[in-house]
């Protein structure tokens, strides 16, 4: 039996996420949502080579294999992946059960909005 795990960790103004099967993480910026990691599975394999649309991929019956996981194999390749932030980002990590239920517009229109800056002393 296995797990999956997308943890992140910041220095300075760049988020560092390191993950081993599911996407997981989501960056909200202005409202809008984007997925800033990828699966580590076989739908996910086949999308990048072309094989598959990404539609094909969220309903086929194989959408669930993952490639690999922690806790199986002694050895597992972790992918790293590095996005600058801007103040009043928010980054959203989310369950397979989530992300796979939910689209990433959903995401970002019911996350809080933070100011990015100040008001205006005069308004």
């Amino acid at each position: 039996m296995g797990t999956t795990v997308t943890p992140p960790g910041s220095t300075g103004a760049t988020c560092t996420c390191a993950r081993s099967a599911t996407r997981a993480a989501t960056l909200v910026r202005d409202g809008k949502a984007s997925q800033i990691t990828k699966d580590q599975s076989l739908m996910q394999r086949l999308v990048d080579a072309g094989e598959l649309t990404e539609a094909e991929a969220e309903t086929s019956e194989r959408r669930n294999i993952i490639l690999q996981a922690l806790g199986p194999e002694p050895r597992v390749k972790v992918d790293l992946t590095h996005q600058p932030l801007r103040k009043g980002d928010l980054l959203v990590l989310c369950s397979d059960g989530l992300s796979g239920q939910v689209k990433k517009e959903e995401i970002g229109s019911s996350t809080p909005r933070t100011p990015t800056s100040p008001p205006s002393a005069g308004r």
